[in-house]
């Protein structure tokens, strides 16, 4: 389970192939959530993925317990019109 006040990390590679944001990099909204109504999540980030293959990472401290079979990460990747891997 993850506990109130818990610091929780998420890591993942990424890259853009294409994007229509003016600045040619895809976007990837992340969450910590609880996959269970009300659907109550935390650590609501945004991550900026360039052309090359890197490595990132999103930490946050929940504000809520939420128990283990219930817990999850979500990854947004409809921010812009683009191709992520």
């Amino acid at each position: 389970a993850i506990a109130s006040g818990e610091q929780v990390t998420v890591g993942f590679y990424a890259r853009t192939v294409s994007s229509e944001r003016s600045d040619g990099k895809g976007i990837v909204g992340v969450r910590f959530q609880e996959n269970a109504a009300p659907y109550d999540g935390f650590g609501d980030t945004n991550v900026l993925i360039g052309k090359d293959w890197e490595w990132f990472e999103v930490t946050a401290k929940a504000d809520k317990r939420i128990r283990k079979a219930d817990a999850i990460v979500t990854l947004q990747l409809a921010g812009a019109k683009q191709v992520i891997e």
